[in-house]
């Protein structure tokens, strides 16, 4: 990604399209609600810094670029990136913490092997 790439879409983050836990593992997620590379690119940034800056939602959506900016109360998450784009710090503050080891829940693959594993056998409930 390249500072200065604005989301393509205005309603991107604005459908809570991604989340990633709070605790120890760490546990980052983006949900595919359209096929737009942009804005999946993204999300994904947005909860990568979510995880690898250790930052919560207020702290994280008090920024610029793809950090969000719209936080003004505890049972307001905030967030809403729509339109912004990937800043210079954004880079700079990911580009710092990628060599910081944290943590990932990673229980969740069992899940999708024992899915795929269903699939695989012809099994028509594998997706339940």
């Amino acid at each position: 990604m390249q500072a200065g790439k604005a989301l393509s879409s205005p309603a991107a983050f604005g459908d809570n399209d991604g989340a990633t836990s709070g605790g120890t593992p760490k546990a980052s997620e983006v949900y595919v609600r359209t096929n737009d590379a942009k804005v999946l690119s993204n999300l994904a940034f947005h909860e990568a810094m979510h995880n690898k800056l250790q930052l919560d939602n207020k702290q994280l959506h008090n920024g610029d670029g793809l950090r969000g900016t719209l936080f003004k109360s505890n049972a307001d998450i905030g967030g809403d990136v729509s339109g912004k784009a990937l800043s210079q710090k954004n880079i700079d503050d990911m580009a710092t913490a990628l060599s910081k080891s944290v943590p990932q829940w990673t229980r969740g693959i069992t899940a999708l092997i024992l899915s795929a594993t269903r699939k695989a056998s012809g099994d028509p409930l594998w997706d339940n």
